[in-house]
């Protein structure tokens, strides 16, 4: 994608999420610093980093920004989410929380674990285990 088709691609999700809560999985940081919230980054199928993005916000290392205002109504709840390939570990303990409202992005290599987890919450893969809210 060309600077300008990614321009408007960041438009048309600020348009759309209009109080929708999101969860992307993207490669370019300048996406991701333009639009979330908060980031989570995985390494090896299992949760290494979380911040908040804004300047000046605070993020514990389990709960999503706050930012000076109310905690979110929380609408997905991901604890210990583990899951499997075969022998392949592809998650292992992983813990998701996303407030109403908010643009979370899951970053990470390919092979990380980011399209693993996303089908594990959409329920399209029957080899996981954790606790779904």
């Amino acid at each position: 994608m060309g600077v300008e088709d990614i321009r408007r691609t960041i438009e048309l999700i600020r348009r759309a999420r209009s109080g929708r809560t999101v969860v992307l999985v993207e490669h370019n940081m300048g996406v991701v610093a333009e639009l979330a919230d908060q980031v989570i980054v995985l390494q090896q199928g299992a949760s290494s980093h979380r911040a908040a993005t804004r300047p000046f916000a605070r993020t514990r290392p389990s709960s999503p920004r706050t930012s000076g205002r109310r905690m979110p109504s929380p609408v997905l709840e991901v604890e210990g989410l583990s899951a499997r390939y075969g022998e392949a570990q592809a998650l292992r303990d992983v813990s998701l929380h996303v407030g109403q409202g908010e643009l979370v992005t899951l970053v990470g290599r390919n092979g990380a674990g980011k399209t693993t987890l996303l089908r594990c919450v959409m329920g399209s893969t029957g080899k996981a285990t954790g606790r779904f809210a």
